[in-house]
């Protein structure tokens, strides 16, 4: 029978699934995952590790855990495992891409009509009594129908955030390292100056590498 190592607490279905296929599955039972030494010590006799973001697996763990098999990361982002590290030692690493692309836009596109709309700190006003009579120069917001948003980096979530853009009547302009075939409704600029020169908000969907740092 395998074990597996879950960091932090997780869905009951995940955990049910685990079960069914024949692993013992252990769940660490604290609020917060374990820290880096925690994590050193309770990883010795596992077969698979089920990783939060927050833990740092690198080749120190790995080692660790002799029959390690799999790490699997709690999401879509796994800058917190060392992949070569994985590489060197026979383990595979698995994520869920795709699966928050949707979420992750809404909330990008829930903070840009925020930030437009001033819905947080025109209520904030109201809430210390500090709201007079209404001064326009003081109280307008933006629109962002209309207007032209600039998408930095059009991946799955960039994509899915000019499919809203476009719920708006919004020109939506993009630069990526390559002209996508599916654009969404979006016009490639070729540099990140007109992108930037012609957009009245830009929503950033780049990685995290030297190129883009």
């Amino acid at each position: 029978m395998s074990k597996i190592l879950i960091t932090r607490r997780t869905f009951q279905e995940a955990e049910d699934k685990l079960k069914q296929a024949g692993s013992e599955v252990v769940i660490w039972g604290e609020p917060d995952s374990p820290d880096y030494e925690e994590l050193l010590k309770e990883v010795s006799d596992i077969d698979g590790l089920y990783a939060h973001i927050t833990n740092q697996v690198d080749g120190a763990v790995m080692d660790a855990a002799p029959d390690l098999k799999v790490i699997t990361e709690f999401g879509v982002g796994y800058d917190n495992i060392d992949v070569d590290a994985a590489n060197k030692r026979g383990i595979a690493v698995c994520n869920t891409p795709g699966i928050l692309s949707e979420s992750t836009a809404d909330e990008a596109f829930a903070l840009l009509m925020a930030m437009a709309r001033r819905t947080h700190d025109l209520p904030q006003l109201v809430k210390r009594g500090e709201w007079g009579d209404f001064d326009p120069l003081a109280y307008l917001a933006s629109d962002i129908h209309h207007k032209t948003l600039g998408i930095v980096g059009m991946g799955r979530i960039g994509g899915e955030v000019a499919k809203r853009a476009a719920g708006f009547n919004m020109e939506v302009l993009y630069y990526n390292r390559n002209k996508r075939d599916e654009e969404f409704g979006a016009t490639y600029v070729s540099s990140l100056d007109e992108l930037l020169q012609r957009s009245d908000y830009v929503s950033l969907h780049n990685p995290l590498t030297p190129e883009t740092t």
